[in-house]
């Protein structure tokens, strides 16, 4: 940058001397601000290639990680669905369990039921005429 400045002083000085030595310093600056571009072209490229070739490793990272992540994600599904099944297994037994308890309550209930409703009425009738033939007895005494 130093020597840049030096030539454009130096262009300056030129400028107000000739105009003959204006031409010559404005080719000689040409010539190095165009090295200038071409190493700051060629720096660019290099640059560019390197930023390529680190997308590049890390879109081969993300994949790698992509692929953990979707391994890790399966297996859990897995765990999940194998722990669901159990589950459903185990409600399925207890349910069975409480639907046998119940069925053989009811049964009983029903047993109990039909045995009250079957024998209440001869029963209500025995007492009946039990009580009646009491009656009966109590009268033809008087």
């Amino acid at each position: 940058m130093t020597t840049i400045e030096m030539k454009v002083d130096r262009l300056s000085d030129i400028a107000e001397n000739t105009p003959d030595k204006l031409n010559d310093a404005l080719k000689s600056f040409s010539n190095d601000m165009r090295f200038l571009f071409f190493q700051l072209n060629k720096e660019i490229a290099f640059v560019s290639e390197r930023m390529a070739l680190e997308r590049q490793a890390i879109d081969t990272i993300i994949r790698r990680e992509r692929i953990a992540l979707d391994n890790i994600i399966l297996r859990e599904r897995q765990a999940v669905a194998d722990e669901a099944g159990q589950i459903s297994v185990r409600i399925v037994d207890e349910a069975m369990i409480h639907v046998k308890d119940l069925t053989g309550t009811i049964l009983l209930y029903v047993v109990l039921l039909f045995t009250v409703l079957l024998f209440l009425p001869f029963a209500l009738g025995y007492f009946a005429g039990k009580i009646h033939q009491k009656n009966k007895h109590h009268k033809n005494k008087e």
